[in-house]
């Protein structure tokens, strides 16, 4: 029975990854005119060079998601597979 519970734990964490993806997806498209498939923090990646304000959202997005080291960028790379 524990080895039920361990597998619904990861197939849970699993489905609000993919559920967090999507609506950031969401915001990236709906609110800040960006792609449908690109995630905001994908997408504060590739636009930091050129705007002050997406390299604020580049730091602010990595130290919100400070257990994965450099967060952004590694979203980026997922996203250009």
């Amino acid at each position: 029975m524990e080895v039920f519970a361990i597998k619904a734990w990861e197939i849970t964490v699993a489905w609000l990854k993919k559920l967090l993806a999507v609506a950031s997806q969401a915001v990236n498209a709906l609110l800040l005119n960006g792609r449908t498939n690109q995630t905001v923090s994908s997408r504060a990646h590739s636009q930091s060079d050129g705007s002050k304000a997406w390299r604020i959202a580049e730091r602010v997005l990595n130290l919100v998601f400070w257990f994965d080291k450099d967060h952004c960028a590694n979203s980026f790379r997922k996203e250009s597979d």
